[in-house]
């Protein structure tokens, strides 16, 4: 929960390069696997995509279209076998390339403005405080507003962590 709280809370620009970081592929290619094997795993990249894009559930959408595009784009061809593969394939997956970029592209786009409206909305909440019936227009001022009742201060990093005064 408090990591769903924090993702909230980020810019929406921050957020999508978070799942930019998390649609890089983190398997590297064998060399010893024949590349229609991954041939395959891209046509079912794409078939789970194409489904999420029908189901308009955005982020996996994403995440899935922009593997698919690095898998063809920049792994297949430094894969020394693919010269193997015949051009047909070859110009299939090209075409079906084309249509992945614009599905990440319009999921980029649908991603952008539900961030930003979550963020909005997060930002724009005030909440009420039970002990002193004020509204707290963000969680991190009541925290603050604790810890300075407290005694404690920030440290000279004026990092996280906290010490009690000495006064």
């Amino acid at each position: 929960r408090q990591q769903k709280v924090i993702f909230q809370k980020m810019d929406p620009s921050t957020k999508l390069k978070q799942l930019s970081d998390e649609a890089k592929l983190k398997a590297k290619i064998k060399h010893g696997v024949a590349p229609k094997i991954y041939l395959r795993s891209a046509v079912q990249l794409e078939n789970q995509a194409r489904s999420y894009y029908e189901e308009e559930d955005w982020v996996p959408c994403y995440i899935l279209s922009v593997r698919f595009c690095h898998l063809v784009l920049y792994e297949l061809p430094a894969h020394p076998g693919y010269k193997m593969v015949s051009n047909e394939e070859r110009i299939k997956t090209r075409q079906i390339v084309k249509v992945m970029m614009a599905r990440a592209e319009e999921s980029k786009e649908k991603l952008e403005e539900i961030f930003k409206a979550e963020y909005d909305k997060v930002m724009s909440v005030s909440l009420h405080c039970v002990c002193c019936h004020s509204n707290i227009s963000s969680w991190n001022r009541n925290r603050e507003r604790k810890r300075y009742s407290r005694g404690e201060k920030r440290n000279f990093r004026g990092n996280s962590k906290y010490e009690k005064s000495k006064d």
